[in-house]
């Protein structure tokens, strides 16, 4: 099955200067998790969703730096995280949303036997909140840093349906694509999500070629697809990006790999 690509949104800045009309090639959106405080941002998330049948996927829906410390953090923080994720998830849930994202640090986790107790209880506790608006929780996985034998171990310790594993790719880093290869070897069913910069490591931009060596990975004989998210930045989600981007994803169905604009 072939993949489905969406445009992922940074924050509120980037967000307000989104193109007004998103084309067929991008079948979903990659939002901040703060958006979901702003009615007027509910409004709009509301019309890309309903009018031109954007699915929405939330990044951050708790931001990362309280993600990051909130696994060995006081049972106060725990319980006003959880009350705020609630709340977020409704919205999210109440915007047809299904999968949402937070950026814990699973490397850390896997690395550290008290941190990762403190992270897998706190996956746990929020693991009714996901089935009550059945929601998945996408988790962020470093294929450079974590090692198959700590990821199979922490993966088997939460053993909950709900969550499922996000590869962010940075394919202008050296290493990236052998990391790769390894890695699918242990990912054959926790491969669904990717995220990959438009833009990556300074002048390095997402290319043909980029996205060619990334096809097998991501046409799979499967019923479900691979869903990537092409992401941003601080990039300014306009017309000339949305464009570029379109005509990569169409390229890359036809198998083109011409690249430029259409």
């Amino acid at each position: 099955m072939n993949p489905v690509f969406g445009l992922g949104i940074a924050g509120e800045e980037q967000f307000a200067r989104l193109a007004s009309t998103l084309p067929e090639e991008i079948s979903f959106l990659e939002v901040p998790g703060e958006l979901l405080d702003t009615p007027s941002a509910v409004s709009r998330l509301k019309k890309l969703s309903g009018r031109q049948k954007k699915a929405l996927v939330i990044r951050d829906i708790m931001p990362s730096y309280l993600a990051e410390a909130l696994p060995t953090s006081p049972l106060r923080l725990k319980v006003e995280f959880d009350g705020k994720f609630r709340s977020r998830c409704r919205t999210a849930a109440a915007l047809g949303c299904r999968v949402v994202s937070v950026d814990f640090d699973l490397v850390k986790a896997m690395n550290d036997a008290l941190y990762g107790k403190g992270l897998t209880g706190l996956l746990k506790s929020m693991s009714g909140t996901l089935e009550e608006l059945e929601l998945l929780l996408a988790l962020p996985l470093d294929m450079t840093e974590a090692s198959a034998t700590s990821f199979l171990a922490f993966k088997h310790r939460l053993f909950y349906p709900g969550f499922r594993y996000r590869i962010d790719f940075r394919y202008g880093e050296e290493g990236y694509f052998e990391a790769l290869d390894e890695a699918v070897k242990i990912l054959d069913f926790e491969r669904n999500f990717w995220r990959i910069p438009c833009r990556c490591g300074g002048d390095s931009r997402l290319s043909p070629e980029v996205m060619e060596k990334l096809r097998p990975y991501w046409e799979r004989r499967s019923r479900t697809p691979v869903f990537v998210s092409l992401d941003a930045g601080t990039l300014p989600p306009d017309g000339e990006l949305i464009e570029e981007l379109t005509c990569l994803i169409r390229d890359f169905r036809s198998g083109k790999n011409e690249g430029g604009l259409c």
